[in-house]
């Protein structure tokens, strides 16, 4: 039952990934696992290992949360956004994440010096 209401999470916040203005998406986080995913608002949740070979398509609009979700244990993990990452992304911008995965506790995630950076393209 997890894993279905997982799986309900997921293609509920990627159901958007393929519909785009011209603006972008790249992933610059290290230390992911091939389970674990990266969720931003207006793009939805990318396999953090599949995303950071590529510029993925977005839709413009203002980044309201990031999170992590682990797709081993079906777990998700909130993101506190730092102000690098209070930003609107408009059409024919790149918005770049970058950080690194690491353990915070015993057994939640969080991506250690998590930034944000808009380039126009």
């Amino acid at each position: 039952m997890k894993y279905i209401a997982f799986l309900i999470v997921i293609c509920a916040l990627s159901s958007n990934i393929f519909a785009s203005d011209g603006s972008k998406l790249r992933i610059k986080v290290a230390g992911a696992s091939s389970t674990q995913y990266l969720c931003v608002s207006q793009v939805g949740c990318i396999n953090i290992n599949q995303g950071r070979s590529r510029v993925l398509p977005i839709n413009s609009g203002e980044v309201s949360y990031i999170f992590l979700a682990n797709g081993k244990n079906y777990r998700m993990y909130p993101q506190a956004l730092p102000s690098s990452c209070n930003v609107n992304v408009n059409g024919n911008q790149t918005l770049v994440v970058s950080g690194k995965v690491a353990k915070a506790g015993k057994d939640n995630m969080k991506i250690n010096q998590l930034r944000c950076s808009v380039v126009n393209t």
